[in-house]
């Protein structure tokens, strides 16, 4: 599908582009040994790579767990201790604090640069994203509540459409 997906700045990128991305992301974290429902971290900074590290995870069958690029060591340590993500997705501006964030962890994920997601890939056409199962997990989103530590809430594919279902205009880009 050759209508826009994302716009960053002057750059226009395709549907079609988003899924290749995807797909691309998707084959990185197999290579590594990541498939399947495996959490997944991604802490950065919004921009098309953060887009295709989210669906990359999807494509490849795992939960996405965005935490804000902002976070403290701290803050990052009591996430990774509390879902175990097999990997955390970085950016040259958040590796630092996540290295440190791990140093203190119980936990040890792998690093993945966002830089590397963000390489060029070929166009290819004909390629689609997979249908997702509504009641998978789909994020852990950690929120902090009003009391106490933040506590990782779990949103499903079903429920992630309902949210964006009255916000899309062009019905026919599903």
């Amino acid at each position: 599908n050759r209508k826009t997906a994302i716009v960053h700045g002057e750059k226009s990128i395709s549907y079609n582009e988003l899924i290749v991305h995807a797909s691309s992301v998707s084959d990185i974290l197999k290579s590594i040994g990541i498939n399947g429902e495996q959490r997944i971290c991604i802490i950065a900074e919004n921009g098309p790579g953060w887009i295709y590290s989210m669906y990359g995870i999807w494509y490849n069958g795992s939960v996405a767990v965005p935490v804000d690029f902002m976070s403290t060591a701290d803050e990052i340590t009591y996430i990774i201790n509390d879902c175990h993500p097999a990997a955390i997705v970085v950016s040259d501006k958040t590796k630092d604090t996540v290295i440190s964030a791990i140093s203190a962890a119980e936990h040890e994920p792998i690093l993945i640069e966002l830089k590397a997601l963000e390489n060029p890939v070929p166009e290819i056409s004909g390629i689609l994203f997979p249908d997702m199962n509504p009641d998978r997990t789909a994020v852990i989103i950690y929120t902090s509540g009003t009391t106490g530590s933040p506590k990782g809430v779990m949103l499903s594919f079903g429920n992630l459409h309902a949210i964006a279902e009255p916000l899309i205009i062009d019905k026919d880009i599903r």
